[in-house]
């Protein structure tokens, strides 16, 4: 199960145990039967674990967004990094003299026009006898994969559950839930 899927199961097993509850805390101010008290206090008790896991279960869920979320940052980061790595090398090409494809020379210039603008400057006075001439350092950027595309949230919702919501039937003695 998914852990979209078993976000919405578990809170909708949460709610139908507060309906009951609220329905029997009802019951028992009208009647104040014992009976009636004894099946109160099994659900209140099944409610209180219920709402204990789901405390638990948000925070497993919080803990994972996080996770992709920093994974993402860290993604972003290299990328920025390399788009670095790849102008600083273009304005030492261009410094030298040498010829670069004109879309290398644009993002450089978007990247930093002040430096372009020097490495253009340091090419003319460059006396480059011997100019090479280079591909262009994008020519083989990766498509991005759907999953970069996907929010932390929607990314963790399609994540397989490992924690799973304790089963609760009706007459379960209290004393047994407090294990």
């Amino acid at each position: 199960m998914k852990i979209g899927e078993a976000k919405e199961l578990y809170s909708a097993r949460l709610a139908s145990l507060r309906n009951e509850r609220r329905e029997l805390e009802d019951e028992l101010k009208r009647s104040g039967s014992p009976e009636i008290q004894a099946r109160f206090d099994i659900v209140d008790k099944q409610y209180q674990a219920a709402s204990d896991f789901m405390e638990g279960f948000s925070m497993y869920t919080t803990m994972l967004q996080n996770s992709e979320s920093a994974k993402k940052q860290s993604k972003a980061m290299e990328e920025q990094t390399e788009e670095m790595t790849k102008c600083l090398e273009i304005a030492r090409r261009i410094s030298r003299g040498d010829k670069v494809p004109y879309e290398d020379e644009q993002r450089l210039m978007n990247y930093n026009k002040d430096l372009y603008m020097m490495s253009k400057c340091a090419a003319m006075n460059a006396k480059n006898k011997n100019r090479r001439e280079y591909d262009s350092l994008w020519k083989d950027e990766d498509e991005p994969r759907p999953e970069d595309r996907m929010s932390t949230e929607e990314i963790v919702n399609n994540m397989d559950c490992t924690m799973e919501m304790p089963d609760f039937e009706p007459g379960v003695p209290a004393a047994d839930l407090e294990e």
